[in-house]
């Protein structure tokens, strides 16, 4: 049930509206949506149960991503957790599969060598009907060269330096 403050609250009234999206920078696009009151009465529930559950009650909701965990615990507090069954598990998966991301990042690496040594200083390699395969384009930025910052201006660059906190994740 809707408490009485959310009950009539509607954004608008009407049946259908038109959303434009933007693919890209230059593709955009028109949608008609139309009004679905299943769809709001579901996001009214949820609301209203995070609102119940959650903000009153005073109760994080799960957590769902890392910068989830890495927003709710920013700092250790020096104890030790000892790993269920269920985390040790986990642990060998992780092993796994950081390992086979370092085999398959080794294998990009040599793919894009291979076709990086193939194209030489070319900006474009296409195949034999004209179409793109891939851009090795030279491209120019402008950076903050810190160091030499450092050095012409030295009580200027310890005076604007600052200690950073990270909590650093490693696996044993």
């Amino acid at each position: 049930m809707l408490p009485a403050w959310l009950a009539d609250r509607q954004v608008t009234r009407r049946d259908a509206c038109l959303v434009a999206a933007l693919i890209g920078a230059d593709d955009l696009r028109i949608y008609r949506v139309f009004r679905d009151e299943d769809l709001i009465g579901a996001l009214r529930e949820a609301e209203v149960s995070f609102w119940q559950n959650n903000v009153l009650a005073l109760v994080p909701p799960p957590l769902r991503t890392l910068a989830d965990v890495n927003l709710m615990y920013t700092r250790d507090t020096s104890a030790q957790v000892v790993a269920t069954d269920g985390i040790r598990e986990t642990i060998a998966r992780l092993k796994t599969l950081k390992a086979t991301a370092k085999e398959i990042e080794e294998q990009i690496e040599a793919e894009e060598l291979a076709v990086k040594a193939a194209m030489r200083d070319a900006a474009v390699l296409v195949d034999s009907g004209g179409r793109r395969l891939a851009t090795w384009k030279t491209q120019t930025r402008n950076v903050f060269d810190q160091r030499a910052f450092g050095e012409a201006h030295a009580e200027l660059m310890e005076a604007f330096r600052k200690s950073v906190e990270a909590r650093v994740f490693r696996v044993a």
